[in-house]
């Protein structure tokens, strides 16, 4: 008779994002040092180092361009949600899950932070949002 169960297959550890013309990523932690080096064409040279080995870290691959598209280098809706839970404690924004749909790229992101961080309220030292007051 055959056995009651079965052998366990192994599931795939990672999403590949290999292509034609790509080869598949290979996981490393930091950002390769050609990628950090390029983030100064990006405005705030420290934000899009910061992002550059955000996106390294969660997409799994070593080396990131600033033009390089998240859904291209193998992202999809469930690694979204990660980066952008990471963007915000790095970056201290919350950027709405929508503005890496519509711009998809470090650069881009790196915008997006940017405005985000210029249209926070001031905060005094309580960390309480100032309130403008009618004189009324």
């Amino acid at each position: 008779p055959p056995p009651a169960t079965a052998p366990a297959r192994s599931a795939p550890t990672a999403v590949s994002a290999a292509s034609p013309t790509r080869p598949a990523p290979t996981p490393s932690t930091p950002a390769a040092p050609a990628a950090v080096a390029a983030a100064a064409d990006a405005g705030d040279d420290d934000t899009a180092a910061r992002l550059l080995r955000l996106w390294s870290e969660v997409l799994g691959v070593d080396e990131i361009g600033l033009d390089d598209d998240f859904f291209e280098l193998g992202g999809n809706s469930l690694v979204a949600v990660q980066l952008i839970a990471q963007v915000r404690k790095v970056a201290g924004v919350k950027l709405p899950m929508r503005t890496l749909f519509d711009a998809s790229t470090v650069r881009d992101m790196v915008a997006n932070v940017e405005k985000a961080r210029a249209a926070k309220p001031a905060r005094n030292a309580a960390g309480i949002p100032k309130v403008a007051r009618g004189d009324g």
